[in-house]
């Protein structure tokens, strides 16, 4: 069912089946749903106003449906990409504390190697102190007993030396891995740190991005219970749309005969005026824009005279007349001097006034103003430009309008040929 209704809006051109980025920004886009379902409403004259509001809603939602589950998609991948870049963080600041605690260690084992070369250093200085003398080969020299003594104590006195040298060329090297392991320890902990801020503002990210993906899910699923909603209604209202239909088209034969039975009567009339040589054709009475008859109203045309497609049941049918766009309580004036022939509820028509005009011209012709709210005369003549009713909504009507229709010996014909 949903598919079928929305090919038959789509079918129609009253479903804007155009993607967002082909507008250049949401106001053109609002004009431009604005407009579709303007035309949808007119359309839709004859049908109840349960399942034009259906009809509108589902193509409300049609229109909105994938813009929201695109949104959704976007959201839902703007999510994704913060949860895994959590994961990265997460892997990088393990990586970097790993980093912190081995530079730790190795400040605290250079710490350790610095101590051990301080205290044999401090061994040497001070069994040197406790001998008297600094220079080793001086004393060795001078306690030597013989050549052979002499050179037994120098090789004793170059290892010591060899000691002490390699034990402060050990410090000094302790002191150099030290300092680098402690500005190494520095780099690591700012490391840390810019990661824990990337993180907790990766996270807040990744939370208003679930959030978003919520709403836009949350929209896209009340969207598809608004869509089945309406389609539901449609579809349950069906049979007593098409009875409602049928009853339009009937009133609108009954108003036809009637009015064919009036020319009918004034051809008759006039045909005796003519054996009685009385006869004489009524001038054709020019409105202030040229035409035949005054236009009603001021409105705008929202929905021509001629053959249309009902966009939901699919039915062939006549649009009888032209609709004026005006708000309810717009004044309503008579097209030509008359009287008045009918003035009430006529079902599915609202309320309704029609007025014969005689004949102009040779050809009998009458005017109906229809879903009007209300009326300023309901009997009698009336006179081109009297103001005889009031634009409503009343019948089988989507919205404040007047369909005015004329009618030629009986048959409704395109107003604007008049007008």
């Amino acid at each position: 069912m949903a598919a079928a209704v929305t090919g038959a809006l789509v079918a129609a051109g009253l479903l804007v089946a155009v993607p967002q980025a082909s507008f250049a920004g949401p106001e053109e886009r609002k004009r431009e749903v604005d407009r579709s379902i303007g035309e949808l409403q007119a359309a839709l004259e004859g049908t109840s106003a349960e399942v034009a509001a259906a009809a509108v809603a589902l193509q409300q939602t049609e229109q909105r449906l994938p813009v929201a589950q695109a949104e959704l998609e976007q959201a839902q991948a703007v999510a994704a990409e913060a949860h895994a870049k959590d994961v990265e963080l997460a892997g990088r600041l393990a990586a970097a504390t790993q980093s912190e605690a081995k530079a730790r260690q190795a400040i605290e084992d250079g710490e350790a190697e610095v101590e051990a070369a301080h205290r044999a250093l401090g061994q040497i200085a001070s069994q040197a102190y406790r001998g008297g003398s600094l220079n080793p080969a001086l004393e060795v020299a001078l306690s030597a007993q013989n050549p052979t003594d002499f050179a037994d104590r120098y090789v004793l006195v170059d290892t010591a030396l060899r000691t002490q040298n390699g034990t402060l060329a050990r410090l000094s090297e302790q002191q150099a891995l030290r300092a680098n392991s402690e500005a190494r320890l520095a780099a690591v902990q700012d490391e840390i740190d810019r990661l824990k801020q990337e993180a907790a503002a990766n996270l807040e990210a990744a939370r208003k991005a679930e959030a978003d993906a919520a709403a836009r899910k949350a929209e896209v699923e009340q969207l598809r219970a608004q869509q089945a909603q309406a389609l539901a209604t449609i579809e349950a209202r069906k049979q007593a749309e098409l009875q409602q239909l049928e009853q339009l088209e009937a009133e609108q034969a009954a108003l036809e005969a009637e009015l064919r039975r009036i020319a009918e009567e004034e051809r008759r009339r006039a045909e005796e005026r003519r054996r009685a040589g009385a006869a004489r054709s009524a001038p054709r009475a020019p409105s202030d824009s040229g035409g035949v008859l005054l236009r009603p109203t001021s409105g705008r045309v929202s929905s021509p005279f001629g053959y249309r497609i009902h966009p939901i049941y699919g039915i062939r049918r006549l649009h009888s007349g032209t609709d004026f766009a005006d708000p309810c309580g717009t004044p309503v004036r008579a097209a030509a001097d008359g009287t008045v022939v009918r003035a009430g509820a006529a079902g599915a028509a609202g309320n309704m006034l029609v007025i014969n005009h005689g004949v102009i011209g040779g050809t009998s012709v009458a005017t109906a103003y229809k879903h009007l709210q209300g009326f300023a005369v309901r009997s009698g003549p009336v006179s081109r430009g009297q103001v005889v009713a009031y634009v409503g909504t009343t019948g089988a009507s989507t919205g404040c309008h007047l369909h005015f229709e004329v009618y030629d010996n009986g048959t409704a014909v395109n107003p604007m040929g008049w007008l």
